[in-house]
């Protein structure tokens, strides 16, 4: 589902960056995160989104994103892992699709869509997705997210103080 979903989201947060070097120094920092995350079954897609708005995002199945106006404000790579972490968090929790499930009556989604063709079915399904972008995760899934994102930044090596500056000012 994240996969189908990606390309909406890159285009309603006003695409990818085009800078090569950014965007593979956030995946980097992001991989050594998921390598110490509790789903290392799921390929990892770490990118910068050109949007000015300070936010982070996850998608099911390990699609992530920072915006450009969230990391123009970060002092350092621990505060990045710090973000990313808790984005993995959300993934590893499986936050999102249970997002969809309570918020969108999956079950009725995927009725719906069952009797429409394969290429309007994967597009219906990339909207759903893309949607999940737009709705707030519960204070019980954002704390957990937190605890995530702390635990696998320091187990990816880096310093938790690193951590608490970034979250004093957010």
């Amino acid at each position: 589902m994240g996969a189908q979903a990606a390309p909406e989201i890159e285009k309603e947060f006003e695409g990818k960056l085009t800078n090569p070097a950014i965007q593979s120094y956030v995946n980097s920092v992001g991989q050594r995160v998921a390598l110490v995350s509790h789903r290392r079954d799921i390929q990892y897609h770490y990118a910068v989104v050109n949007s000015n708005t300070p936010n982070a995002l996850a998608l099911p199945g390990g699609y992530i994103y920072i915006t450009r106006g969230l990391l123009v404000n970060l002092e350092n790579e621990a505060q990045l892992a710090a973000v990313l972490g808790h984005e993995t968090g959300h993934v590893t929790a499986l936050h999102g699709v249970r997002q969809l499930q309570r918020n969108l009556g999956i079950s009725l989604v995927l009725d719906a869509i069952g009797s429409a063709t394969e290429s309007t079915r994967v597009q219906s399904m990339a909207k759903v997705v893309a949607n999940l972008a737009n709705l707030r995760y519960s204070r019980e899934d954002e704390t957990q997210a937190d605890e995530l994102g702390a635990e696998y930044a320091y187990k990816a090596g880096y310093k938790p103080v690193g951590n608490a500056g970034f979250t004093e000012r957010s």
